[in-house]
Order: structure tokens, then C-alpha cells, then sequence
């Protein structure tokens, strides 16, 4: 999440409570009604502060309209992008096509042992958030840049999308996968006894 984004959650998140707080407060009288009253008409009658409580509410509409963009970008996810051509319209579906992309990638490369991602479609073309778990004793960098590389050059190859492609890599665990394989190991060995059932 941007630092943009953090601030607006933060600061919108703050109003909420001090709202809440205040709602609370008037229903257990612990803001009177004169109390009230006083205060709104200290705010009619002072100019520079409803002023200031206007630009309030102007940035609290701008937070809103801006978390709701958020919102929108990254729930809605879009199943499909759309190609023109002189001769119509392709339309790819992104999800198993891209996420196969990656997958393969991160098995090619050999020093991913996990990858999980999310496939967005983002200005005018797609983005990939890519969760990774390596091996140990690998330089994150090269392999985050060699991951990027691959992907943006496999999915522009397989969808011919022109637009922007952008992959983002989170590292999220250093680890040398025993315990998986081990899991898998066990998964496959697993089997339940045959047992007669008397009928």
C-alpha cells in the first residue's frame, strides 16, 4: 500500500473514532444539550472557523473519493483485458493465463520455492503482486529483477497486451522447503486401510 494510501486510512480512520466518540458522548449526556447548542452557536458566529471546518469537510470528501478508487482497484478485479485489432476486438481472460505465467517462471528460475499472486487489471494494462518464498543464500535482488524480467516478457509474449505491465515482488519468506516437501511427502503416502463392510 502507497504511503499516500496509509496517510488517507490513517487520518479518515481518526475522524471515524473522534465521530464515534462524539456520538457516544452526547448519548450518555455527557455533552449536554446547552453545551451543544453553545457550541454551535460559537460556530455560526466565527467566521475563520467555519472556514476551516469547510476545508475539513472538502479533504474529507477528497479521502473518501480516494479510498473508494483504492477500493475499487483493488477489489474489483477484472477477469479479462480487452485487445483492438484492425480486424475487432480479443478478449484474453487474465486469471489462469497469467497465473500460470508466473508460476511456470518461479519454477524455471529454481531459487523460488513458493509464489503466490494477484492479477489486476491497471491503467491501460495489467499489474501482478507477487508474494515469493526463497531458498536460502540466493541474492533477493537479482532474483526479484530476473523474476520481473521473465514475467513482463512471457505475458507480453503469450497475451500481446501493449500496455503497461507491472509486477510487484514481496519477499515473504527465506526458507530451503524440507518441511514442504516433507508435507507433500507425507500427503502422498498417506492411505486410508481398506476395511470389508459387512452389508
Amino acid at each position: 500500500m502507497r504511503v499516500g494510501t496509509v496517510f488517507s486510512v490513517v487520518i479518515y480512520c481518526a475522524i471515524v473514532v473522534l465521530a464515534g466518540a462524539f456520538l457516544l458522548a452526547v448519548a450518555t449526556n455527557y455533552i449536554s444539550y446547552d453545551m451543544l447548542q453553545a457550541y454551535i452557536h460559537y460556530l455560526y458566529m466565527d467566521a475563520q472557523l467555519k472556514l476551516y471546518l469547510g476545508v475539513l469537510g472538502g479533504l474529507l470528501i477528497f479521502l473518501s473519493l480516494l479510498l473508494f478508487h483504492v477500493a475499487i482497484g483493488r477489489v474489483s478485479r477484472e477477469k479479462k483485458v480487452t485487445i483492438k485489432s484492425k480486424d475487432g476486438l480479443t478478449q484474453i481472460a487474465l486469471f489462469p493465463p497469467v497465473d500460470n505465467i508466473v508460476k511456470e517462471v518461479a519454477n524455471a528460475l529454481g531459487t523460488i520455492i513458493d509464489v503466490r499472486q494477484d492479477v489486476y487489471k491497471w491503467k491501460k494494462g495489467i499489474r501482478i503482486d507477487a508474494r515469493l518464498a526463497m531458498k536460502p543464500g540466493v541474492n533477493i535482488k537479482d532474483v526479484s529483477d530476473a523474476f520481473k524480467e521473465k514475467v513482463i516478457e512471457k505475458v507480453r509474449q503469450a497475451i500481446g497486451i501493449e500496455g503497461p505491465i507491472e509486477v510487484n515482488v514481496y519477499v515473504w519468506k527465506i526458507s530451503d522447503g524440507k518441511k514442504r516437501r516433507q508435507a507433500a511427502k507425507q500427503e502422498q503416502n498417506f492411505s486410508v486401510p481398506y476395511r470389508e463392510m459387512d452389508v
